[in-house]
Protein backbone atom coordinates (compact mmCIF):
# COMPACT_ATOMS: atom_id res chain seq x y z
CA UNK A 1 0.00 0.00 0.00
CA UNK A 2 2.74 2.68 1.01
CA UNK A 3 4.26 2.11 -2.36
CA UNK A 4 1.52 2.58 -4.46
CA UNK A 5 0.35 5.58 -2.40
CA UNK A 6 3.87 6.99 -2.48
CA UNK A 7 3.84 6.44 -6.69
CA UNK A 8 0.75 8.48 -6.51
CA UNK A 9 1.95 10.94 -4.65
CA UNK A 10 4.93 11.67 -6.99
CA UNK A 11 3.07 11.14 -10.07
CA UNK A 12 0.27 14.00 -9.05
CA UNK A 13 3.79 16.06 -8.04
CA UNK A 14 4.85 15.82 -11.52
CA UNK A 15 1.81 16.04 -13.76
CA UNK A 16 1.11 19.38 -11.60
CA UNK A 17 4.62 20.39 -11.96
CA UNK A 18 4.73 19.77 -15.92
CA UNK A 19 1.19 20.96 -16.61
CA UNK A 20 1.72 23.96 -14.59
CA UNK A 21 5.08 25.34 -16.06
CA UNK A 22 3.98 24.46 -19.99
CA UNK A 23 1.08 26.29 -19.38
CA UNK A 24 2.96 29.41 -17.78
CA UNK A 25 5.40 29.13 -21.04
CA UNK A 26 2.64 29.12 -23.33
CA UNK A 27 0.58 32.24 -22.02
CA UNK A 28 3.81 33.94 -22.11
CA UNK A 29 4.86 32.53 -25.06
CA UNK A 30 6.64 35.85 -26.15
CA UNK A 31 8.58 36.54 -23.06
CA UNK A 32 9.40 32.73 -22.82
CA UNK A 33 11.25 33.21 -26.10
CA UNK A 34 12.73 36.27 -25.35
CA UNK A 35 14.35 34.38 -22.15
CA UNK A 36 15.19 31.69 -24.57
CA UNK A 37 17.31 33.57 -27.11
CA UNK A 38 19.36 34.79 -23.85
CA UNK A 39 20.50 30.94 -23.14
CA UNK A 40 23.44 29.27 -24.12
CA UNK A 41 23.29 26.87 -27.00
CA UNK A 42 19.19 27.66 -26.69
CA UNK A 43 19.31 30.81 -28.24
CA UNK A 44 19.25 29.35 -32.17
CA UNK A 45 16.25 27.36 -31.68
CA UNK A 46 14.51 29.63 -29.01
CA UNK A 47 11.53 29.78 -31.17
CA UNK A 48 11.46 26.04 -31.35
CA UNK A 49 12.36 25.74 -28.16
CA UNK A 50 9.05 28.13 -26.71
CA UNK A 51 6.41 25.74 -28.07
CA UNK A 52 8.53 22.20 -28.07
CA UNK A 53 9.87 22.36 -24.43
CA UNK A 54 5.88 22.85 -23.07
CA UNK A 55 4.44 20.18 -25.81
CA UNK A 56 6.86 18.07 -24.22
CA UNK A 57 5.84 18.78 -20.84
CA UNK A 58 2.36 18.02 -21.75
CA UNK A 59 2.72 14.79 -23.64
CA UNK A 60 4.88 13.21 -19.78
CA UNK A 61 1.44 14.61 -18.05
CA UNK A 62 -0.61 12.77 -20.19
CA UNK A 63 1.63 9.81 -20.04
CA UNK A 64 1.40 10.39 -16.23
CA UNK A 65 -2.45 10.61 -16.12
CA UNK A 66 -2.91 7.01 -18.20
CA UNK A 67 -2.00 4.08 -15.95
CA UNK A 68 -1.16 2.03 -19.41
CA UNK A 69 2.24 5.02 -19.35
CA UNK A 70 2.63 5.64 -16.68
CA UNK A 71 6.37 4.45 -16.10
CA UNK A 72 7.14 5.80 -19.31
CA UNK A 73 5.81 8.67 -17.95
CA UNK A 74 7.92 8.53 -15.29
CA UNK A 75 11.01 7.65 -17.11
CA UNK A 76 10.58 10.33 -18.92
CA UNK A 77 10.14 12.42 -16.42
CA UNK A 78 13.45 11.61 -14.83
CA UNK A 79 15.51 12.35 -18.47
CA UNK A 80 13.91 15.43 -18.67
CA UNK A 81 14.20 17.02 -15.39
CA UNK A 82 17.63 15.52 -15.24
CA UNK A 83 18.53 17.57 -18.76
CA UNK A 84 16.60 20.77 -17.12
CA UNK A 85 18.88 20.19 -13.93
CA UNK A 86 22.35 19.47 -15.95
CA UNK A 87 21.39 22.62 -18.25
CA UNK A 88 21.10 24.70 -15.11
CA UNK A 89 24.52 23.56 -13.44
CA UNK A 90 26.33 24.54 -16.59
CA UNK A 91 24.14 27.67 -16.92
CA UNK A 92 25.43 28.52 -13.07
CA UNK A 93 28.62 27.38 -14.15
CA UNK A 94 28.84 29.96 -16.63
CA UNK A 95 29.06 32.92 -14.58
CA UNK A 96 27.10 34.88 -17.22
CA UNK A 97 23.32 36.43 -15.62
CA UNK A 98 20.83 34.67 -17.24
CA UNK A 99 17.17 34.84 -17.58
CA UNK A 100 14.99 32.26 -16.36
CA UNK A 101 12.37 30.55 -18.40
CA UNK A 102 10.56 28.28 -16.01
CA UNK A 103 7.14 30.24 -16.20
CA UNK A 104 4.72 30.96 -13.13
CA UNK A 105 6.09 30.50 -9.48
CA UNK A 106 8.90 28.76 -10.74
CA UNK A 107 10.57 31.65 -12.05
CA UNK A 108 10.51 33.28 -8.82
CA UNK A 109 13.43 30.89 -7.33
CA UNK A 110 16.99 31.79 -7.36
CA UNK A 111 19.29 29.82 -9.12
CA UNK A 112 20.10 27.70 -6.70
CA UNK A 113 16.64 27.38 -5.43
CA UNK A 114 16.18 26.05 -8.52
CA UNK A 115 18.89 23.80 -8.53
CA UNK A 116 18.19 22.23 -5.21
CA UNK A 117 14.34 22.06 -6.22
CA UNK A 118 15.13 20.50 -9.64
CA UNK A 119 17.29 17.86 -8.23
CA UNK A 120 14.78 16.91 -5.23
CA UNK A 121 12.16 16.32 -7.97
CA UNK A 122 14.86 13.90 -9.89
CA UNK A 123 15.82 12.07 -6.84
CA UNK A 124 12.15 11.70 -5.66
CA UNK A 125 11.41 10.35 -9.42
CA UNK A 126 14.16 8.28 -9.69
CA UNK A 127 13.32 6.17 -6.43
CA UNK A 128 9.98 6.29 -7.11
CA UNK A 129 11.24 4.28 -10.50
CA UNK A 130 13.55 2.12 -8.23
CA UNK A 131 10.62 1.21 -6.11
CA UNK A 132 8.63 0.80 -8.78
CA UNK A 133 10.69 -1.84 -10.70
CA UNK A 134 11.86 -3.80 -7.36
CA UNK A 135 8.08 -3.67 -6.29
CA UNK A 136 7.14 -5.41 -9.69
CA UNK A 137 9.85 -7.87 -10.02
CA UNK A 138 8.90 -9.15 -7.05
CA UNK A 139 5.33 -9.69 -7.74
CA UNK A 140 4.47 -13.05 -8.62
CA UNK A 141 2.04 -13.69 -11.49
CA UNK A 142 -1.08 -14.54 -11.05
CA UNK A 143 -1.75 -17.96 -10.82
CA UNK A 144 -3.93 -19.96 -13.67
CA UNK A 145 -7.09 -21.98 -12.99
CA UNK A 146 -8.48 -24.09 -15.60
Amino acid sequence: MKRTRMLECVVLLLIVLWTYTAFSKLFAYPATVLQLQHMPFIAPAAGFAGWFIPATEFIIAVLLVANNYRMAGLWASLVLISIFTFYLAFAMGSGEKLPCSCGGIISTLSWTGHLVFNTGVALLTAITLLQQHYFFKRRKPPAVTM
